[in-house]
């Protein structure tokens, strides 16, 4: 099995695309060194999707190196208003168009590589609990035998990645991820978890950002909200939401400093995220300093 540096170093080609691509009709820019993906996908007539993560890996071992494309989305819960699988192919039929005119030109059909799209969903219900699943295309021959290579046909796979930190597991990928993505452990904890459990070594920039995953502040912020509504049930609805709020930029403060982000920085953040004016967001800071001093 290859090492998680490895990878990492020899089998993602050019910089990973973090939101930035929509997702209905996607075209790829190439030149001669990298390949990048574009984030934005449209279709005419509907709005733009964008994909969390976008990024083509190349897999080593072959004459030749294989070139997957690869999109990474990342669910704060599990969704019950549609299945994951579903928007997975459509995410990977859309990635299979966007070659058209880039990887291959009718009639080189042959030519489209394999994709993707991988799911990975947080706070997961305990009848799912820590789990992985993948979807993918198989030929059953009905009647005599269609003499077809896999690779002609197996082009479109959808992983599911289901976390669950309340619940144990002995599978490393879900182990890594439930400590990466934990609402609860400190920066520091994950950093050193990472490291000795899983040798992954970062620099500077790296651990500045370990808990800026995509939808990670948000669904901080969120818990803070229902646990705020929870708690103000009796003390009245309105008193309720404000402390849920203050309660979840509270959590959303605390997530920018354990992540390495200065003071000016989380005010912007704030701002951006909170709509909050400049009093206001610095009023928020001055007093999460002042319940940590205390």
């Amino acid at each position: 099995m290859l090492e998680i540096p490895y990878i990492a170093h020899h089998c993602i080609e050019g910089n990973p695309l973090v939101s930035e691509i929509p997702v209905p009709y996607t075209n790829t820019v190439m030149n001669e060194n990298i390949i990048g993906s574009n984030t934005e996908d449209k279709i005419p007539g509907e709005g733009s999707i964008y994909y969390d993560i976008r990024f083509e890996a190349i897999v080593p071992g072959s004459r030749e190196p294989v070139r997957l494309h690869l999109n990474v989305e990342a669910q704060k819960d599990y969704p019950d208003k549609y299945d994951i699988v579903t928007r997975g192919i459509f995410y990977g039929a859309r990635m299979l168009s966007a070659q058209h005119g880039t990887e291959f030109t009718p009639p080189a059909y042959n030519h489209i590589k394999k994709v993707y799209s991988i799911w990975i969903c947080m706070n997961v219900p305990q009848y799912i609990g820590n789990s992985i699943a993948i979807w993918h295309i198989t030929q059953d021959n009905l009647h005599g035998i269609v003499p077809v290579k896999k690779e002609a046909y197996d082009l479109l796979s959808v992983v599911c990645v289901c976390l669950n930190d309340k619940m144990q597991t002995e599978n490393s990928l879900i182990r890594l991820l439930n400590t990466l993505l934990s609402p609860t452990l400190k920066a520091e904890e994950k950093i050193r978890i990472l490291t000795q459990d899983f040798h992954i070594f970062m620099e500077k920039e790296e651990k500045k950002e370990v808990n800026q995953m995509c939808n990670l502040s948000e669904a901080i912020v969120e818990e803070g909200i229902r646990q705020g509504l929870s708690q103000g049930i009796t003390q009245g609805i309105t008193q309720g939401i404000t402390q849920g709020i203050a309660q979840g930029i509270h959590a959303f403060i605390r997530c920018c400093f354990d992540s390495g982000n200065q003071e000016a920085e989380i005010l912007e953040k704030l701002k951006k995220y909170f709509s909050l004016d400049d009093a206001s967001a610095l009023e928020y800071i001055q007093k999460f300093l002042k319940a940590q001093s205390s």
